[in-house]
């Protein structure tokens, strides 16, 4: 099971040109991982499962990993930032087949930046400004510049013949059903994916006003799963998301479907004290009547949950004689739960349709 919840946004100046389009876009890609791999570190910290790339390299090159996840802290900040996509975006590096020629000019970028731009006066916007001014004055030397990028290439050299191997394809495909539904129906929000995050409300209103002047590049990811990134760079809205979240909705839907009868198995507080007082005296022989009795309730009201418990696979019976005895099977119960928690935490997907 995959999953990865990184939503990136902010707002800064750019250049794009006027017009609704859908591209694959190899910056992008690197840069949401380098966003994502510092987010969660290396190997991945607790959380949502990561994607697949990230818990396999994590393995096989996990210096390549660091190298990119550790830059920021080991410069005095301790999460990941906008300031790459904000440079990518203001000179105009998004369509590059691949990122040579970004990386390559990546050191006069930042002082570039901060002597065209000012800190935005709205106040919203303000304290992510300055963060991301900082981060430009530490890549404003040129050794540390060039650390990054090089750290950067070395990502793309282990990332970039995945990418085009088995995310590429998938790429492209879902640009080009985009701007097909684009054309049919012409309108922006209903040509995405039915479950994409730019359907919520707070997303509604930014899209539509700049889908009214032409001014929205939608970008699917490859290596993203459900996260993506929803930013607006002087007036032009990115819009980036994992081009496998339908299947993970999906699937996590279809998950959810299957456990929620077995779930039932907890929704009664009477039930639910059943399980722990079978619990409590595991290794003893008591009987429905004995439930009964602890719990202050009729032998009928126990056996009825009982039954319940039988079917969610909860409880075993044991027979000896004419007496049953209960078990609470405790591998049941965890697999239960974790099952419960992976479907509707971490999502429900991977690359191969096992869990992790």
């Amino acid at each position: 099971m995959e999953h990865d919840d990184a939503i990136l946004t902010f707002s800064a100046p750019a250049r794009e040109p006027g017009r609704v389009d859908a591209i694959a876009s190899p910056v992008f890609e690197l840069l949401y991982a380098s966003f994502f791999a510092t987010k969660r570190g290396v190997p991945p910290g607790p959380g949502s499962t990561p994607p697949a790339w990230l818990r396999r390299f994590s393995v096989e090159a996990p210096e390549a990993l660091r190298a990119v996840a550790d830059f920021w802290r080991q410069h005095g900040h301790d999460d990941a930032g906008a300031e790459a996509f904000l440079l990518a975006t203001r000179f105009g590096y998004v369509r590059d087949p691949e990122p040579e020629r970004f990386l390559r000019d990546f050191g006069r970028l930042p002082g570039r930046y901060l002597s065209e731009s000012r800190v935005t006066d709205s106040a919203a916007l303000k304290k992510e400004a300055e963060r991301i001014a900082s981060r430009l004055e530490v890549l404003r030397d040129p050794e540390t510049a060039e650390v990054w990028a090089q750290a950067h290439r070395g990502l793309w050299r282990l990332l970039g013949p995945y990418w085009e191997r088995e995310r590429r394809p998938a790429v492209e495909a879902a640009a080009a059903a985009f701007m097909a539904q684009l054309g049919a129906t012409g309108d922006v929000l209903n040509s995405f994916p039915r479950h994409h995050f730019a359907q919520f409300e707070a997303a509604v209103a930014q899209i539509r006003k700049a889908e009214k002047e032409g001014r929205v590049l939608v970008v699917p990811m490859g290596l993203a799963v459900s996260g993506g990134f929803l930013f607006e760079v002087d007036g032009i809205v990115y819009i980036g998301f994992g081009v496998q979240a339908e299947r993970v909705h999906e699937r996590t839907a279809q998950r959810v479907a299957e456990l929620a009868p077995r779930m039932k198995a907890f929704a009664d507080p009477t039930r639910a004290m059943l399980l722990a007082v079978i619990a409590r005296f595991e290794g003893l022989q008591f009987t429905v009547g004995d439930l009964a009795q602890q719990l202050g309730v009729s032998q009928p009201t126990v056996s009825g949950h009982l039954r319940l418990l039988r079917d969610a696979g909860l409880v075993h019976i044991e027979r000896r004689g004419n007496k049953a005895y209960h078990r609470l099977d405790r591998d049941a119960l965890h697999g239960l739960l974790a099952g419960f928690e992976a479907a509707v935490v971490e999502g429900a997907d991977s690359e191969n349709g096992s869990s992790a």
